[in-house]
This record gives C-alpha cells, structure tokens and sequence, in this order.
C-alpha cells in the first residue's frame, strides 16, 4: 500500500493558515526614512549605524536615549551617503589595507580586544561584520584623502614655538 502525502501535507498547510491567519500576512517593517539623491537610508540602516556607532565609540552611544541614538545615527548615515557620493567622482585615490588596519586595530584596542580570534567574536555578537565595518572605515578614509589633496594649498602651517616653548 503506497501513501500519498500531498493531499495530507496540503490539508496541513491549509489548517495551518485558518489557524494561524498571522502566517500568511507579510509585513514590511524596514520602511524609508530618508534620501539622499538616489540612495535612500531605511530603518534598518539607522540601526546597523548605531551598532556601528557603538563600535567605534566603546559603547559610549548607548548612554544615550533611543531618540538621541536616531538623530545621530541618521546625521551619520547623511553625512556617510554624501561621502559615498562624491568618493565616485574620484577615480585617481586608492587606500592599501594598512589604513584600514590601522583604524580597526583602535577601534578593537577602544573595545579591549587584545588578540585577532577575538574580532570575529566580538561582531558577531554585535550582529555586525568585519567587511561592513572595513566599508565604513575606507569610506571616511578615502573622503579625508580627498579634502586633504583638494585643501592641503590653502593649508599654511606655522611651525614657530608658541610662548610657553611647546
């Protein structure tokens, strides 16, 4: 005797949703929170930034309320677009990996992460990831290299001893 469980497994499914009616709604929660030109900033990305935040920061954002938390962290994504925009119109810069490195090991020492196992660890629990975080770091490095060439004539530097001899 050969069953046939598709009309079984059917009528389960069937139960299953007059039953539980919730099951066959979707619902969209990662609603739009703001533009920048093209690129938009959802909820979703104000909460993977106050991670973020959180990381760079030692904790120290999450000191404050959740509407402060918001504010910052959508100033930051902003400011984080515009960077990415105006990084693709300068095709002439590029970063080696020992900046990035460099910033990663101070954000890992501001966490007291002493060894490299431990990274991984650390933005896992975190529910964040190396790449992302070295994505941020290479946005922000690369927009210094550019205000830095774009600036660096008008900068003048005075190198005569203040005062007090310092």
């Amino acid at each position: 005797m050969i069953l046939n469980y598709k009309p079984i497994f059917k009528s389960l499914i069937i139960f299953a949703f007059i039953l539980f009616p919730n099951l066959s709604e979707a619902k969209i929660s990662n609603k739009i929170i703001a533009y920048v030109n093209e690129k938009i900033i959802t909820k979703e990305d104000i909460n993977q930034e106050i991670i973020y935040l959180n990381i760079v920061s030692g904790d120290k954002l999450k000191e404050l309320q959740k509407k402060e938390q918001f504010d910052i962290a959508l100033d930051s994504l902003i400011s984080q677009r515009v960077k990415e925009i105006e990084i693709a119109n300068y095709s002439e810069f590029s970063l080696n990996d020992d900046g990035i490195n460099f910033y990663l090991k101070k954000i890992f020492l501001k966490n007291k992460i002493e060894n490299l196992n431990n990274i991984n660890y650390f933005l896992k629990d975190k529910n964040y990831n190396i790449e992302k975080l070295k994505k941020k770091i290479s946005v922000d490095l690369f927009w210094n290299n550019i205000i830095l060439n774009l600036y660096s004539n008008q900068i003048q530097i005075n190198k005569k001893k203040n005062k007090r001899g310092n």
